[in-house]
């Protein structure tokens, strides 16, 4: 074999080897690239949020067993991080009144109150608590959609007014 035939073979080996080199580093750029754009699965918000019914304002009802709730309040605090674009949504309740939406910011560990406040919902008392079965959405850029969340609030938390929700 001649200087000139190995040469020749050296270099096409050579562009091989470069070619390939080139290839199998760009896969591994790739690669790297959407491994680190996995984005781990949202939590759900009764994970991200503590939410506490604080109070509630309603009356009697002709039943010990129920309490027509006119206001409820709720504190919602954010234990995994800061919490962005809150939207508490009522479910069950076509006569709700709904807030605005909170657009700001609400800091781990610092409370949201809430005022839900409704035309009347009848909360059955189960055990002396209030509950508010499957009744509140929270929504937020953190957490994933989240299933309606059931409430409870002990019924001495209750302010009841004189008078009947009718009048």
């Amino acid at each position: 074999m001649t200087l000139r035939k190995v040469k020749k073979r050296s270099q096409g080996r050579t562009k091989y080897l470069v070619v390939a080199s080139i290839i199998l580093l760009t896969i591994i750029i790739i690669a790297v690239v959407v491994a680190t754009n996995i984005q781990p699965p949202k939590p759900k918000a009764s994970e991200y949020f503590s939410v506490v019914a604080i109070g509630a304002i309603g009356w009697n009802t002709t039943s010990p067993n129920t309490v027509a709730v006119k206001s409820l309040y709720l504190t919602l605090t954010p234990i995994m991080g800061d919490a962005h674009e809150i939207y508490v949504y009522y479910e069950g309740a076509s006569d709700t009144i709904e807030p605005e939406p909170y657009n700001g910011s609400v800091l781990k560990g610092h409370a949201w109150e809430v005022e839900i406040q409704f035309s009347t919902y009848i909360a059955p008392v189960v055990n002396g608590k209030l509950k508010f079965f499957e009744l509140i959405t929270i929504d937020s850029m953190e957490t994933a959609k989240s299933d309606p969340m059931t409430i409870t609030l002990a019924r001495d938390n209750v302010t009841i007014l004189p008078g009947s929700a009718t009048g």
